[in-house]
């Protein structure tokens, strides 16, 4: 008897998660501040969590790449002064595509908004545009 609780418990946790899933997959609003935020702090991030894989992938990659070429091109700067405007350029290349990742993500999630019709909403993102 106590195979087929276990048996019961593990389909009822099984078809419990099917529901969550489905429920998390379903076409509902997106807040465009949640996701501008989550690429702000690491690029890409954002738009993965809007399933856009290839963008997600794509912008963390060149998050990456920005201070391995920079700290190439700093390994070989002739001189200690070059090497620190070189470690500047690559900090403000960073945060610049920070920046953009984050505000790439917000539009992607105000676009799908307006594709799907939904209405906007009191939210965070209404509360801090304004009246």
């Amino acid at each position: 008897m106590s195979r087929a609780v276990l048996v019961g418990v593990l389909v009822a946790a099984l078809i419990g998660a099917g529901g969550i899933v489905g429920w998390a997959q379903g076409e509902r609003p997106r807040e465009p501040l949640l996701y501008g935020v989550a690429s702000l702090l690491v690029p890409g991030l954002g738009q993965a969590l809007q399933d856009d894989m290839r963008t997600g992938i794509l912008h963390f990659g060149v998050f990456v790449a920005i201070p391995i070429v920079g700290g190439t091109l700093a390994a070989n700067a002739p001189d200690r002064r070059t090497r620190n405007i070189i470690w500047g350029a690559v900090g403000l290349l960073q945060l610049g595509w920070n920046v953009y990742s984050a505000v790439h993500s917000y539009e992607m999630a105000v676009e799908y908004n307006e594709r799907h019709g939904f209405a906007l909403r009191a939210s965070l993102s209404v509360a801090l545009a304004g009246p």
